[in-house]
């Protein structure tokens, strides 16, 4: 994560927010076994609510008078987060995504105190709160292993 600015942190945050949208989509999709119908409901619930918070991060973006990604290709760039790769019907892939949701929190809190820093008690009080959620998702997801 690039701490030169604020505006960058959050880009990158929302950068791997978005990628692990996405890699929650395709554990919800794709997921096979026992546990099936638990983790399709769980991540449904954790896609929505990324879904709500990449917007969310995005306009706080603009608000700064900043520019949102507007590729695929940017968020990639902006995110050190790998992509699923396969073997996403099993539980390795409910612990990978697990500790991606960690990262998040740990990236959360990073770019929290950046904008503590550059007095954004806005964009702070907004990763506190991203925080948080994605440390009960990370523990939610580890209840199925």
């Amino acid at each position: 994560m690039s701490a030169a600015t604020p505006e960058n942190d959050l880009r990158g945050f929302l950068s791997h927010t978005f990628v692990a949208y996405m890699k929650t989509y395709a554990l919800h999709w794709n997921y096979e076994g026992d546990k099936f119908y638990g983790i399709h409901q769980l991540t449904e619930k954790q896609y929505r609510d990324m879904a709500e918070a990449i917007d969310e991060l995005a306009e706080r973006m603009r608000a700064m008078g900043n520019t949102a990604p507007v590729s695929l290709q940017q968020i990639l760039d902006h995110s050190s987060l790998k992509e699923y790769k396969g073997g996403v019907h099993s539980d390795k892939a409910i612990g990978e995504l697990a500790q991606t949701h960690r990262n998040l929190s740990t990236m959360a809190k990073e770019v929290a105190e950046e904008a503590e820093k550059n007095n954004d008690p806005v964009t702070h009080d907004l990763l506190i709160h991203r925080s948080g959620v994605h440390d009960k998702f990370a523990w939610m997801l580890e209840s199925f292993q």
